[in-house]
């Protein structure tokens, strides 16, 4: 009877097997249909959780920790785990320590250096390459005697100088070549000189 069974489930209850399992051992030995055991909700796991030091480190990293297996006691995810998760993320680099730390130091990604060490290996030379080219570096402009003095005149810089195109021998800047950018100068000049004026009359 339903009375016996529930004096057999306490039964076992008390001794050694949960309600649940108890129900399972009277069903097995064939004294409780399979309709009369009840359907029991499966718990889920305990959500996982980090300590503050870890949830920082993630943060400060901004990547995905949501596959980050926690080591510690409980699943609970530690700094170390949060490091060597984003170690795992990050693409390994060839590269020799004096260029990664050259890298680093001046903001530079190695995976856009092209590499010429053995093996394939970044080296340092190839990092100072990458941050300033050869053909990105300004040559410094040739004047002629009379351009120089001119450019000293009107204060011309290696920028402006840069813009004007050499028709000298071996690409030497001549007096004339300089014409329209000392044109450009005066006119700058005068308006400096007529902005002072101006200001000086409003003052008195």
């Amino acid at each position: 009877s339903s009375l016996q069974l529930s004096q057999i489930i306490d039964h076992l209850t008390e001794n050694k097997y949960s309600r649940d399992g108890a129900l399972k051992l009277l069903e097995k030995e064939g004294l409780l249909p399979k309709n009369m055991i009840p359907k029991v909700k499966e718990e889920k796991p305990e959500s996982r959780f980090a300590s503050q030091a870890a949830q920082d480190a993630a943060d400060a990293t901004m990547l995905d920790f949501s596959e980050c297996q926690g080591t510690s006691k409980n699943g609970k995810i530690t700094v170390k785990d949060v490091k060597d998760f984003a170690a795992s993320k990050v693409k390994k680099v060839n590269a020799s320590p004096a260029a990664v730390t050259y890298a680093k130091d001046h903001g530079l990604n190695l995976e856009e250096v092209t590499a010429t060490g053995k093996d394939g290996k970044i080296t340092i030379q190839d990092v100072k390459k990458f941050a300033a080219p050869e053909e990105k570096k300004a040559k410094k402009p040739k004047l002629s005697p009379g351009a120089l003095k001119l450019a000293k005149q009107w204060q011309l810089d290696e920028d402006d100088l840069a813009e004007v195109k050499p028709t000298g021998s071996g690409d030497t800047i001549k007096k004339s070549d300089l014409k329209e950018l000392v044109e450009a100068a005066k006119e700058a000049w005068a308006a400096e000189e007529t902005d002072e004026d101006l200001g000086t009359d409003s003052d008195a």
